[in-house]
């Protein structure tokens, strides 16, 4: 019973904290006269995905197999569960893409993706590849704060011209604090379960905390669509997945020990064994994102063939999790 108390409590500050963190987000970006598409992949995605960052950085050094399978598992759970999810939910008339899917906000995750095979599939990650990585993020961060005028969002709902922009930043960082600490909350006793039940490390980082680290995107999706800023929600997930395998790829790189170490008392060769298949399954996601955006580009088409499509995102990411489970 010990162990799901601080499940619970995650979970709640999960939920505060994603209401506060859409809110001050939306708000700064409405305010700098940003779009929905560049409040998802910059504000949203950054604030949500620093659980990954905090899990990435502090277990790579001793449990790299945690570290790679809470950024494969993380992307993962965000296509097929966020995504899946926000596919059932959504109206007829509303489109979740925004304006967030393009060639330069794809790219860069895509060739993250292939730099991946080559970074994690060593036996011990280099500093090489987590210079890769943040390269690669900054130049598409750059190119997003070039085009952050275009097609600048609608007010909030609630928010007047007159509510001043202190309101806004310290919703978003209580929010995004909070969102933080219930995630390091729900973590810690849902590592002691996997713990409990002999799960390898880096299964325990694809399952047990990809999930903790990914309820953020899940929380702050459901809030900004019941809000109806619907359009941040690709641009969120989009974004999450790539400062994921870019920014938290980039500090395993940099901080990473040899894989198969501390963790499991495994050769590199067996824990090189057990994270292909999460390679592959972050691969298959990364392409999987280009389904939504043929459905829904520019605006909401074939509502059925969504709904069908949201189910069988999350009917993939479970076999995926069976499929990693038993590899």
């Amino acid at each position: 019973m010990n162990d799901f108390l601080p499940l619970l409590g995650g979970i709640a500050l999960l939920i505060i904290g994603s209401d506060y963190a859409v809110r001050g987000s939306l708000g700064l970006a409405y305010r700098l006269g940003w779009s929905e598409a560049v409040a998802g992949l910059l504000l949203l995605a950054l604030g949500t995905s620093l659980p990954e960052l905090f899990v990435g950085a502090q277990s790579a050094p001793l449990h790299p197999e945690l570290a790679v399978g809470t950024i494969m598992g993380s992307n993962a759970f965000n296509v097929g569960i966020v995504l899946g999810v926000m596919l059932l939910i959504k109206s007829g008339t509303q489109s979740l893409i925004g304006g967030g899917f393009s060639k330069k906000t794809v790219l860069p995750l895509f060739a993250g993706t292939a730099i991946s095979f080559w970074a994690f599939l060593r036996e011990q990650p280099t500093a090489s590849a987590g210079f890769l990585f943040a390269l690669i993020y900054l130049a598409l961060l750059l190119s997003i704060l070039r085009g952050k005028k275009n097609n600048p969002m609608q007010a909030p709902d609630g928010h007047t011209s007159s509510r001043p922009l202190w309101r806004d930043a310290t919703n978003a960082i209580v929010g995004f604090a909070l969102l933080a600490i219930g995630a390091d909350f729900f973590l810690s006793g849902a590592l002691n379960l996997a713990a409990q039940w002999g799960w390898s490390a880096g299964f325990a980082g694809y399952l047990i905390a990809a999930i903790g680290t990914s309820s953020p995107e899940l929380a702050t999706s459901i809030q900004a669509m019941r809000r109806g800023n619907v359009g941040v929600v690709f641009g969120n997930v989009l974004g999450s997945n790539t400062f994921n395998l870019l920014l938290v790829g980039s500090a395993v790189g940099f901080l990473g020990g040899p894989l198969g170490g501390a963790a499991d008392a495994m050769g590199p060769e067996m824990a090189i064994a057990n994270l292909s298949p999460q390679l592959w399954v972050n691969a298959a996601a990364t392409l999987a994102l280009l389904i939504p955006a043929m459905l829904m580009r520019g605006r909401a088409q074939w509502p059925i063939l969504c709904k069908v499509g949201g189910l069988l995102a999350i009917t993939v990411y479970a076999l995926s999790a069976w499929w990693v489970f038993s590899s």
